[in-house]
């Protein structure tokens, strides 16, 4: 039977399980369901063992499949170590470490800490990642990642650099066409950058008492880098976040939508690599550095 197992078909039974249904575990692999269904059907077929029982839409484990779960997710863990540490066999010329990061820190952040880092550290190479969703260190996507939240998979080690804060910003080019808005309701009547498939700004503005009509927009995107060159031209109102904007105008600077902490993470096991090791110190230093300075530093 061992030979006949194949070790992804145990990394599909145990996404389903954690996830409770096909579609949502196939997302999480980024995987076509008919395949991760052929890897569940395969897996109970060459162990004789019925895994899941249908509810609905939902997947609930039978009592052999919780009782198989547990050898399931070790075997998943020693299968995602072993390629882990199989990245840190490649030899130390290579020089390349694989960094993830969402597409706002790639377009603001990341230009400047990788000339930092090619100045302070020649013989290093970056492979940027770009993902607004949270790349699946597992499986070697990256090694590295730069999340806006403290991630809660409990093999993984964070550190947290500082924070963001977000508010509403315009550019001069805007005040030389729109009266510069004192209070909400002013702000409100002028023209807005928004998202098309989130409702960050309509969620932001009922918590306030305000309902804001889909006219008062002159752009909607769900690209933040997008909405930053937007606001830069002087098309409207933009939320933003404080740390990259130091030549935008805050307006309403008493108003903060929301404050994002900035975490570098990774797996512990990997920093025993010293390349590794090497890049994710320079990229805490440096977000520690950009996080914290103060407004006039980063203004200038």
């Amino acid at each position: 039977m061992l030979d006949e197992l194949d070790w992804r078909w145990m990394r599909s039974f145990a996404a389903v399980a954690e996830a409770g249904s096909m579609q949502s575990a196939a997302r999480e692999l980024r995987m076509s369901q008919p395949t991760l269904s052929r890897h569940i059907v395969a897996l109970e077929e060459t162990l004789g063992i019925k895994l899941f029982a249908r509810s609905g839409r939902r997947l609930a484990l039978t009592e052999r499949g919780e009782q198989l779960l547990a050898h399931a997710m070790d075997a998943k863990r020693s299968i995602e170590q072993l390629v882990r540490t199989s990245s840190t066999l490649q030899t130390e010329a290579a020089g390349a470490v694989r960094v993830s990061m969402t597409h706002f820190m790639g377009s603001f952040f990341a230009p400047q800490w990788l000339m930092a880092l090619s100045r302070d550290e020649p013989t290093l190479a970056v492979e940027l990642v770009l993902d607004d969703r949270d790349t699946d260190l597992s499986d070697g996507s990256a090694e590295i990642a730069l999340r806006m939240h403290r991630p809660t998979q409990g093999d993984l080690i964070a550190r947290r650099c500082g924070s963001m804060e977000y508010g509403f910003y315009v550019s001069t080019a805007f005040l030389e066409r729109y009266e510069k808005p004192m209070v909400l309701d002013e702000l409100l009547e002028r023209p807005l950058i928004g998202f098309d498939r989130f409702d960050a700004w309509e969620r932001g503005a009922r918590s306030m008492g305000y309902t804001i009509p889909s006219e008062c927009y002159k752009l909607r995107t769900d690209s933040p880098e997008v909405h930053a060159r937007a606001c830069e031209a002087g098309l409207g109102v933009a939320v933003l976040p404080d740390v990259f904007v130091p030549h935008l105008i805050r307006v309403l600077p008493e108003i903060t939508l929301k404050t994002l902490d900035v975490y570098v993470t990774g797996y512990a096991d990997l920093r025993s690599t010293p390349r590794i090791d090497r890049v994710w110190s320079h990229l805490v230093s440096t977000a520690e550095g950009v996080l914290n300075a103060p407004a006039t530093a980063r203004a200038s």
